[in-house]
């Protein structure tokens, strides 16, 4: 197996990246979109990884699955996501660059950021691009609805208009995430049920359907099945639906 070495079986080889921290053996357990981007990074750093899903890549089960998602810089949950937004934003055009046709995985088409006027999500999304200096525009419903004539809104509506929000589409950026991990040396496979995560004296011992994995590291991106693998999260997770 390339990634990590079942029990019982020689260690692969390691690549060395290109930074001056040891190259290490990674079991990441869940091949969802926080999965199969952190299979690519630590690949292409020069790791051995192997990631593992219980289901098929990309599946109806998860969140990563779907036609759409949106993204949006101006983000009214807090202004201290904005360095990890950007990152992401470029991280998402690099990664669509890469694919045949330019906009297959993310296509710009501005957000809009729409609630009653004085409402947490039209203040928020404001102070977040006023504390950043980012480009934005605040509309009223009138010019809402002469911009974007979908919209009929009240008339103490308000909406935060922001350029650089767009569409992503999830199970693309899912292959092509897997694909470049695949081409950095990265494992991946599917319908492999992982039962436990164990801490050894040198690393970590992971059980699955598939075998047992020993590894220096795991990375435990398995949604709402992660308190299963991690009972200390038992009372600080509760798994809801959004839909």
């Amino acid at each position: 197996v390339s990634g990590c070495a079942r029990t019982g079986a020689e260690p692969t080889g390691l690549r060395h990246g290109p930074s001056d921290l040891r190259s290490m053996r990674v079991v990441v357990v869940g091949c969802g979109a926080v999965g199969a981007a952190t299979t690519s990074v630590l690949a292409r750093e020069g790791h051995d990884v192997i990631a593992l899903d219980r289901f098929g890549i990309p599946n109806g089960v998860g969140s990563s699955h779907g036609r759409s998602r949106i993204f949006r810089v101006a983000y009214h949950e807090g202004e201290t996501y904005v360095p990890l937004l950007r990152r992401s934003l470029a991280a998402w055009r690099a990664l669509d660059r890469t694919r045949d046709r330019p906009g297959a995985l993310f296509r710009r088409t501005g957000s809009l950021t729409v609630g009653p006027r004085g409402s947490d999500v039209v203040v928020g999304a404001r102070e977040t691009c006023e504390h950043h200096d980012i480009d934005h525009e605040t509309l009223s419903g009138a010019e809402v609805g002469e911009r974007f004539p979908a919209w009929d809104l009240d008339a103490d509506y308000l909406a935060v208009f922001q350029r650089d929000g767009g569409v992503l589409d999830p199970e693309r950026c899912l292959t092509a995430l897997v694909e470049s991990a695949q081409a950095a040396g990265a494992t991946v496979r599917g319908n492999v049920r992982v039962d436990s995560v164990t801490e050894t004296g040198g690393g970590v011992r992971v059980g699955s359907s598939d075998g047992t994995y020993e590894a220096d590291r795991v990375v435990v991106a398995a949604g709402p099945w992660a308190s299963s693998l991690l009972p200390e999260l038992d009372n600080l997770l509760t798994v809801t639906r959004h839909v």
